[in-house]
């Protein structure tokens, strides 16, 4: 392809939200798995880490496609304590398991003061800033 005829298609951040679900939605994956690793896709993408953006999406798939990422994990929540807790993502996406993660680390931390959550059996979860936007919406200080 020659320079004069590749353009620059621009879309909005709604566009390339739903042009990111509707191909893992294509591989079966559960529509809030597709939403939640779209919002971090486009996150990253707005604040210009293109590496963990949209371009990311077709090692996604081919991902589901060799097994590396199962599309219906069984994600489990245990509570070593009251402020720590263990996620087993079995192979699932990461971006859905950081996100749990940091939720019951938010819930963990409301009660106590303090909220750990360690995840394991996880993939790539993109881009860290997405999970810490959570914890300071939620009052709450990320590391």
């Amino acid at each position: 392809m020659n320079q004069s005829t590749i353009q620059d298609v621009i879309v909005s951040k709604e566009e390339l939200h739903a042009l990111i679900a509707n191909k893992l939605l294509e591989q079966n994956v559960p529509d809030e798995h597709a939403q939640i690793v779209s919002d971090v896709l486009v996150h990253a993408d707005l604040r210009g880490v293109h590496s963990h953006g949209a371009i990311r999406t077709e090692h996604y798939v081919n991902r589901i496609k060799l097994g590396g990422i199962k599309k219906n994990p069984n994600i489990t929540v245990e509570n070593v304590s009251s402020s720590v807790s263990k996620i087993d993502g079995d192979h699932g996406f990461g971006h859905v398991i950081a996100k749990k993660t940091i939720e019951q680390a938010i819930e963990n931390a409301s009660k106590t003061g303090v909220g750990v959550g360690v995840a394991f059996n996880s993939s790539h979860c993109g881009a860290l800033s997405y999970y810490m936007e959570l914890a300071t919406k939620a009052g709450k200080i990320g590391i």
